[in-house]
């Protein structure tokens, strides 16, 4: 039998994204490193590449290439559940083509092109001491 975890609607940056346990909620500063990474990115040439590593729901990717139609995203997560989480995000809002998924530890699944990306975003999950101690083990 198998244990399905509860989903859930949030809205970031007037979308809206399922989360789900294997992914944390994203939290309002999020959205500031968004809008300033659509301004920075706005102001480079076309194509632009951009890098998402822990991109848990893929809140981030789909911002960014929601708002920035040429862009082209990778966004990287060591975690296949969040990686479903996000593929599904994707899918929901039609960015299949411009956002590819990758899982892995950070960089590792992209090494090999590092140079080429226009803005590497990260909003690794944080949490305070007290909900460390409170997160289950895996």
């Amino acid at each position: 039998m198998s244990h399905r975890l509860p989903r859930r609607r949030t809205e970031f940056y007037s979308i809206e994204l399922e989360v789900t346990p294997d992914c944390l909620i994203p939290r309002p500063e999020t959205e500031l490193l968004v809008q300033r990474s659509i301004e920075f990115l706005r102001q480079r040439p076309s194509p632009r590449q951009v890098c998402d590593l822990c991109t848990g729901c893929g809140v981030i990717a789909v911002a960014i290439a929601k708002n920035v139609p040429d862009a082209k995203v990778i966004a990287t997560d060591i975690s296949a559940p969040a990686l479903a989480v996000a593929a599904r995000n994707i899918e929901k809002h039609k960015l299949q083509d411009r956002v590819e998924l990758r899982q892995g530890d950070l960089f590792d699944p992209l090494i090999a092109q590092l140079d080429q990306f226009d803005l590497i975003v990260c909003n690794p999950p944080y949490v305070s001491a007290a909900e460390y101690e409170e997160l289950r083990r895996t």
